[in-house]
C-alpha cells in the first residue's frame, strides 16, 4: 500500500488538493484517489472527483488498464445549469 498526497496552486485559477492510495499485487496495481478543486474566481463553482483504476502490468513496457472517473460539484459545474455530475470510463494498453 503506498499512500501520497498533491497539493496545486495557480494564481486566479485555484487550488487543487487530495489524498491518493496506491494497492500493489504482483503485476497488478489498483489505485483510488479524490480530488477537490477550490476556484479563485467567484464565478467558476467548486468540483470533486474520485478516480478509480486497476493495472495490469504485461510486460515491462506493456500494460493494460481501465479506469473511471466520477466528478461533481456546484450546479453548473460542467456547463450544463443543471446537471452537477459527469462520469467517464477509459481502457486502454
Amino acid at each position: 500500500m503506498r499512500p501520497a498526497g498533491e497539493y496545486q496552486t495557480r494564481k486566479d485559477v485555484g487550488d487543487v488538493y487530495g489524498p491518493q492510495g496506491v494497492y500493489l499485487l504482483g503485476r497488478n496495481q489498483f489505485a483510488l484517489s479524490y480530488e477537490m478543486l477550490s476556484s479563485d474566481p467567484t464565478n467558476n463553482p467548486d468540483k470533486n472527483t474520485v478516480t478509480v483504476q486497476a493495472l495490469h502490468n504485461l510486460s515491462d513496457n506493456m500494460y493494460v488498464y481501465v479506469e473511471g472517473y466520477l466528478g461533481g460539484g456546484d450546479d453548473g459545474v460542467y456547463d450544463v445549469t443543471t446537471e452537477s455530475e459527469r462520469s467517464v470510463a477509459a481502457v486502454g494498453a
